[in-house]
């Protein structure tokens, strides 16, 4: 993903009132490629927004699901188990 396009979908992302689970979806396939840091922040961003969807929650494929594995992983490649280990116990809802 160019810079440009990462940009985009930032901005995207960051203009919404409230995203939708398409939104989060959208997210996730572009976690990579952001500065971790700006992705911790983005993924408590989210993960406080997916409060409204946890009744109706299909964890057999769920973008939030998505979302906090993603998050754990990446924080793993970094290093970085404070935050792996805050997303893994933490309970966003």
């Amino acid at each position: 993903m160019s810079p440009l396009e990462l940009e985009h979908i930032h901005q995207y992302l960051m203009s919404l009132d409230n995203w939708t689970l398409h939104d989060l979806y959208l997210y996730c396939q572009a976690m990579p490629f952001y500065q971790h840091e700006h992705m911790i922040a983005l993924s408590t961003l989210a993960l406080n927004i997916c409060k409204r969807y946890y009744q109706t929650i299909d964890w057999g494929f769920s973008p939030i699901y998505m979302l906090l594995n993603n998050t754990i992983l990446l924080c793993l490649d970094e290093n970085d188990q404070a935050n792996a280990q805050n997303k893994r116990t933490r309970r966003p809802f």
